[in-house]
């Protein structure tokens, strides 16, 4: 129980009452508000925003706009159509593999504990190389991608075979990491 007459319960009241109302009348007095509006009028703001001047700030727009667009045709330079004979080539590690018109990169390996088994499905990025239209599809173990069985191999990686053929690529979703010093 708080003994109200102690001189420390009193002399703690006394000075937070105090601050409470030096607080009060800061926030509320006419010259308070008069100095929070001076910090941020207008004239203020425009002169800040003019530090810049005008040609500085067009030059980095148009640096901007330069970039997007090298960007832009890094992207459409990259994606092309490989031949059949490049198509069967293929093998190794990859992140992307071409089947016919489409170019194909793995999103995600979803291992799910169903029952007693685990169950594994893929995400797979499509992108179709004559209308450049993109969709993800999900594949279950039964599935076959665009006519490869697929096998799993790890989170983030999966080995797909075409049919009887020799040919076996490992799809990754990351670039395989290069294991000698100095590259």
């Amino acid at each position: 129980m708080i003994n109200w007459r102690s001189p420390v319960v009193v002399l703690s009241v006394s000075v937070m009452s105090l601050l409470c109302v030096i607080d009060g009348v800061l926030r509320f007095s006419h010259e308070g508000k008069q100095q929070h509006f001076k910090m941020i009028s207008e004239p203020d703001l425009n002169y800040r925003a003019s530090a810049i001047s005008d040609a500085h700030r067009q030059a980095v727009y148009a640096k901007y706009d330069a970039y997007l667009e090298s960007e832009a045709v890094e992207e459409t330079d990259t994606v092309k159509s490989l031949s059949q004979e490049e198509q069967s080539a293929q093998s190794g590690v990859l992140q992307e593999v071409f089947v016919d018109d489409k170019r194909l990169t793995l999103k995600a390996v979803i291992n799910r504990q169903v029952a007693s088994h685990q169950q594994v499905s893929l995400l797979i990025n499509v992108l179709d190389l004559k209308n450049n239209n993109e969709e993800i599809f999900r594949f279950n173990e039964s599935d076959k991608i665009f006519g490869y069985i697929w096998t799993y191999i790890s989170n983030t990686q999966i080995e797909i075979k075409k049919g009887d053929s020799q040919q076996k690529v490992v799809l990754t979703m990351y670039k395989p990491a290069n294991r000698e010093k100095g590259k």
